[in-house]
């Protein structure tokens, strides 16, 4: 689904029992424990095989399409096709702060400002490739939503019973 703001992709999630992801847990599901530059690996995407970008197709394509972008835990389009609405507010210093360095799965909503710009992660389907590496990171108004915007939901693995 695209063209959501910050809260409907939210309300959405908290709804179906999860939240959307934090930055970190959105990163880690995309590099995996080995950082990779892309969900597939380090070696650069080509379109048709990893992922939607670069206005090959001029719009989203379905979820699962590029068989050779899946992220190390068989995770789809974390490269393209829609960036992603994350839970954390952005802040461009928030990796680079002493604080967050022995963080683990850090979480920006320090301010809890309703207004302040969030996170979004993962490229488009009408970005270049340079777009599409993990680690980028980008801001977007909670209250804007835009056809190339997405989201995916975070929810607990369900109890096994014993």
């Amino acid at each position: 689904m695209v063209g959501v703001t910050w809260f409907d992709a939210q309300a959405f999630a908290e709804w179906i029992g999860g939240s959307l992801p934090t930055e970190a847990q959105w990163e880690r599901a995309a590099r995996g424990t080995h950082a990779r530059m892309y969900p597939w690996g380090n070696a650069p995407p080509k379109a048709r095989r990893h992922a939607n970008f670069a206005r090959r197709y001029n719009k989203t394509t379905p979820v699962g399409q590029f068989s050779e972008g899946f992220s190390p835990n068989g995770i789809a389009d974390l490269a393209g096709n829609v960036w992603e609405w994350c839970l954390d507010e952005y802040d461009p210093a928030l990796y680079s702060q002493d604080s967050n360095k022995t963080t683990r799965n850090p979480l920006n909503l320090r301010f809890r400002d309703i207004l302040r710009a969030r996170v979004i992660r993962g490229g488009a389907w009408d970005v270049g490739s340079a777009f599409l590496r993990s680690s980028l990171r980008f801001k977007y108004y909670p209250l804007d939503s835009t056809h190339t915007i997405g989201f995916r939901v975070v929810r607990p693995s369900p109890e096994i019973k014993k």
